[in-house]
């Protein structure tokens, strides 16, 4: 009787601690939850972000305020296909500086509450204009942001009036954004960027280490020489490496032609965030503004100081 006893202990206390470990396990792996999408937690530049009634004020150092908010231009729609209607939105976030960063997030509505995507940086005191869902044929769940931005040449203090929009789509499993390309044949204005240039390596948001290898293929007369600028700036917007990409065939032609090329970036030491991006820059040797032509690859980016 007493061996039995021993054993119904045992197996007791085996079936208390599973319980608590997969109870501690659950609660540590979950997404944060809210009952409201301007309650929600969303991750800006690396760093989780709770909103209260649309505003979250933090303090990092004696010096520095973040305060993040709910801008607006809703779309509420179904972006994962469960049936319940989801909200994506633009959040601004000033850091202390002159900028004012501009952000396209997503409240995935779960049984649970709304949970936060990544924020996806749209740009530094631009001028949102509408959300709107894609309405090509191809695309399916994909968000259109409409913006007024600058041209490269502008400075800040120029009030945006180019056009852009940035096609996203949302993917649930990582609550990050994906960057879709315009459908073949179906180019227009504002993704005709695509039909230029075509980044294979890195992929958008992921983390990139110096020296920063990158590859494609672009548009022939995307070169000069069989070489193009890229720059590689830092979550300020301040150009921390400058190199270029070399053509990998014959760059005298319109078809897409393969590059290459290897970018050497130092990040500062306790840097506020590991947000950066990349861009690839046309050729220009004309150095008419009317000829620029630019593409921005946001990525994560390492510090390799040590």
């Amino acid at each position: 009787m007493n061996n039995i006893r021993s054993v119904l202990l045992i197996i007791g206390v085996f079936v208390v601690c599973f319980v608590a470990y997969n109870s501690y396990t659950d609660n540590r792996t979950s997404p944060p939850t809210s009952d409201d999408y301007r309650d929600a937690t969303y991750t800006i530049d690396g760093q989780s972000v709770t909103l209260r009634n649309g505003l979250a004020e933090t303090q990092p150092t004696t010096a520095t305020k973040i305060t993040t908010t709910y801008f607006g231009n809703e779309l509420k729609t179904d972006l994962d296909g469960d049936g319940r209607e989801d909200v994506v939105f633009v959040l601004t976030q000033k850091t202390g500086g002159s900028g004012t960063f501009f952000y396209a997030v997503a409240a995935l509505n779960t049984e649970g509450g709304y949970v936060g995507s990544d924020g996806y940086l749209l740009g530094d005191r631009i001028a949102p204009q509408s959300t709107d869902e894609s309405m090509k044929p191809r695309h399916k769940n994909v968000v259109v942001f409409n913006y007024l931005a600058r041209e490269l040449s502008e400075p800040m203090t120029n009030q945006p009036s180019v056009g852009n929009s940035a096609y996203l789509k949302l993917v649930p499993e990582t609550m990050r954004w994906a960057i879709v390309e315009a459908s073949p044949g179906e180019e227009t204005a504002a993704d005709s960027i695509f039909n230029l240039i075509d980044v294979v390596s890195p992929q958008a948001g992921v983390d990139v280490s110096s020296p920063l290898a990158v590859s494609g293929k672009a548009r022939g007369y995307w070169f000069f020489e069989a070489t193009a600028p890229v720059v590689v700036a830092n979550w300020d917007g301040l150009i921390i490496a400058e190199g270029y990409i070399e053509a990998q065939g014959d760059w005298m032609t319109e078809e897409f032609v393969p590059f290459t090329g290897e970018i050497t970036y130092e990040q500062e030491l306790d840097t506020y965030s590991a947000s950066g991006t990349i861009i690839f820059m046309k050729a220009n040797p004309s150095g008419l503004t009317e000829n620029d032509e630019a593409f921005e690859m946001p990525v994560q980016l390492e510090d390799n100081s040590n």
